[in-house]
């Protein structure tokens, strides 16, 4: 006890002393003679009841001695329990949650600042948080550098100097790729360039000197012997040096054979059976000398015929329509002829224009035909009916009648007017065509045109001449 605290106990003691004296020595006959005065002065009955003296010497104070054995006033001057469960231990919870003891047992921030994480300066400075990302050495020795062992087992800081597979795979091989795309191991085994320049083409120089891909193309020996020579062996089994000197087929297939065509275009075998010329000079024609003059006959188609409406433009047909010139739809019938086959120097001495009609109608008033010769034989299907080309209403060469009633059938219109040599006679030494236009003022008849599927139903012009 401290002098302070003996002090105290001092004044505490004389207190109680004058306090119990005055308690037992009371008059009041209620005072009780065995109460006793606490050190804090009160009178108590019980010494249960008597106020404390703290460990700081205070009677009834409240400071009190804490687990670590020091005389405290509250509770917040009292020592704790340090994370270890120590009363007043230093321990404590570092960064990472862990109860350590000093400072160099607490947990540090790693070089990406997390505490207590793995992560580490490499060798080459760089922050990383496992071993295989750390940097490491390459075959040089460097750390991260970039040298590295290529295929054949050589470091090397360049790529371009790294060794190559082959095409064959090996690394360093010597095996390369020819022209044509194969791997090889011998030069010697390479494709080479064809005559034609082709890497591992098939083309050749053939016997000729011609460079030929196929074989087929190549030259060959003619029936001489002479490479690419043009002597052949012929139909008939000659080997002839000039193709035009080779047999040929005669006209009834036979090769070598000496049938001819002659001049009328038949196939004869004997020379003695071909055609001859007539008195006229015609080839397999038919004049004949009669009391000392050369006669001859012609039966001509018309080589062209268009019907000419008064409604629509010419048009060429199986049919040539005269219609009558008053009705709506009349027409004329234009036909032409060509005269090259009438002999040079001919004398026409007769001419007849013949057309087979097929049906009609007789409407009334003149139903003649009446034929008109035509100086234009350049005419064409498709002119118009006022276009048409010009004829002389005023003069027919001739005219023919054909009655038809309420039956259709086949009937011939033909005339022999005289009136029809002279202009024959002119077209012959002129131009060699004639043309005639068929017209009717009043009955309608239908003609078949020089398309009629029969020959005999076309327009025709027989003439019959002389020859001087």
């Amino acid at each position: 006890m401290s002098w302070l605290q003996g002090g105290r106990a001092f004044v505490y003691m004389v207190a109680v002393a004058v306090a119990c004296s005055a308690c037992g020595s009371s008059s009041d006959s209620d005072s009780d003679p065995t109460c006793d005065v606490d050190a804090c002065g009160r009178c108590v009955a019980d010494p249960a009841d008597a106020c404390k003296v703290d460990c700081d010497g205070t009677p009834g104070g409240s400071a009190f001695v804490d687990e670590c054995g020091a005389c405290v006033a509250t509770e917040a001057e009292a020592c704790a329990q340090d994370c270890a469960g120590e009363w007043g231990g230093g321990a404590f919870l570092d960064e990472c949650g862990a109860c350590v003891a000093t400072e160099a047992e607490a947990c540090a921030q790693d070089c990406a600042g997390e505490w207590g994480g793995g992560a580490f300066v490499d060798e080459c400075g760089a922050c990383v948080a496992t071993e295989a990302e750390a940097c490491a050495k390459d075959c040089a020795g460097v750390w991260g550098g970039t040298s590295f062992v290529d295929g054949c087992g050589a470091c090397v800081a360049d790529p371009a100097d790294a060794c190559a597979q082959d095409c064959a795979g090996e690394w360093g091989g010597e095996a390369f790729v020819d022209e044509c795309g194969a791997c090889l191991t011998d030069p010697a085994d390479a494709c080479g360039q064809d005559c034609a320049g082709e890497w591992g083409g098939q083309a050749f120089v053939d016997e000729c000197g011609a460079c030929v891909a196929d074989p087929a193309d190549g030259c060959a020996q003619d029936c001489t012997g002479t490479w690419g020579g043009p002597a052949i062996v012929d139909m008939c089994g000659a080997c002839v040096a000039d193709p035009a000197d080779a047999c040929v087929q005669d006209c009834t297939g036979t090769w070598g054979g000496t049938a001819i065509v002659d001049m009328c275009g038949a196939c004869v075998t004997d020379p003695a059976d071909a055609c001859v010329q007539d008195c006229a000079g015609t080839w397999g024609g038919d004049a004949a000398v009669e009391d000392g003059v050369c006669k001859g006959h012609l039966s001509l188609e018309a080589v062209a015929s268009v019907t000419a409406w008064k409604t629509s433009p010419a048009v060429e047909g199986d049919t040539l329509e005269v219609n009558p010139e008053g009705a709506w739809n009349g027409s004329h019938a234009f036909v032409r002829f060509d005269l090259d086959a009438v002999p040079a120097g001919a004398v026409v001495t007769s001419v007849a224009l013949r057309a087979v009609a097929m049906d009609g109608y007789a409407w009334g008033g003149d139903g003649n035909v009446y034929v008109h010769f035509v100086s234009d034989d350049t005419w064409t299907p498709g002119f118009d009916y006022a276009d048409q080309p010009a004829f002389d209403v005023d003069e027919p060469l001739g005219y023919w009648w054909l009655w038809y009633g309420s039956s259709p059938g086949r009937a011939v219109g033909s005339t022999s007017d005289p009136a029809l040599v002279p202009v024959v006679q002119a077209e012959v030494t002129g131009d060699g065509a004639v043309s005639f236009v068929l017209r009717c003022p009043g009955y309608w008849t239908s003609y078949h045109s020089h398309l009629a599927a029969d020959p005999a139903d076309r327009p025709a012009l027989e003439i019959d001449f002389e020859v001087p």
